[in-house]
């Protein structure tokens, strides 16, 4: 899932350029486009009186409401990175952040704000599109089962082996973006596998290594990750 973080000082026009940039992306990619807005020091209040409010204030982690045409989410939790997940993990092709400068993300930059990761400052819709493929990528172990899944090369009653966790040693170099997910598969018995090194954005973890593999035999698949494992951290072996 690319990720486009728009930001800027307040009355900057992040919310009206966002609009403009929804009008194109949901053009090219129609209902895979997420957007999350950072409400600052507002607080969205939440309807007084209603199920799904008193649900939420009885301690419920979660609340779901589903209309006939949407489904309102409250979560219990205030940050960005859990945001991220539950889009990734809808399928969601694009996620555009309005706010959370902190985050160290490429970013679009309106006005004079200074931003040590600026990929572009004050473009056109037209430069951010032409930009796509710079800005960063979030993946999630769902998300990349459900990349998987949307290649083609996943039959129906495929069985899918996952890894994932942080780690220290991993190789990071391009072999591991590019030529071992390749590698493994030409493994034979082997439909599909993606291999992601998710980078940690919020400063206050580690990044980690997601692994999916896809066969027709439970047992090449768990084969698969074990020979992708040893091939990303070569030192253990």
């Amino acid at each position: 899932m690319k990720v486009i973080q728009v930001v800027g000082r307040s009355n900057s026009g992040k919310t009206y350029f966002i609009h403009r940039l929804l009008e194109r992306m949901t053009v090219i990619s129609p209902g895979k486009v997420g957007v999350i807005k950072h409400l600052g020091h507002h607080t969205f209040d939440l309807e007084e009186g209603k199920d799904t409010t008193t649900h939420y204030e009885h301690g419920a982690e979660c609340v779901a409401g589903v209309d006939a045409e949407k489904t309102v989410l409250t979560i219990r939790n205030d940050e960005l990175v859990k945001s991220l997940e539950i889009l990734c993990d809808l399928g969601m092709e694009y996620a555009i952040i309005e706010g959370f400068k902190s985050y160290g993300f490429k970013k679009i930059v309106k006005g004079e704000l200074e931003s040590g990761e600026c990929l572009l400052r004050d473009p056109t819709v037209d430069e951010v599109i032409a930009s796509i493929d710079k800005f960063d990528d979030y993946y999630t172990l769902n998300g990349l089962v459900s990349e998987l899944k949307n290649n083609g090369n996943v039959t129906e009653g495929c069985f899918i082996a996952t890894c994932s966790g942080a780690f220290d040693n991993c190789r990071k170099d391009s072999y591991v973006a590019a030529d071992l997910p390749n590698e493994i598969k030409n493994i034979n018995g082997i439909s599909d596998a993606g291999i992601r090194l998710k980078k940690d954005y919020s400063g206050t973890g580690k990044p980690e290594i997601l692994i999916a593999v896809a066969s027709d035999n439970r047992k090449d698949a768990v084969r698969a990750i074990d020979t992708a494992l040893s091939c990303l951290f070569p030192e253990a072996e």
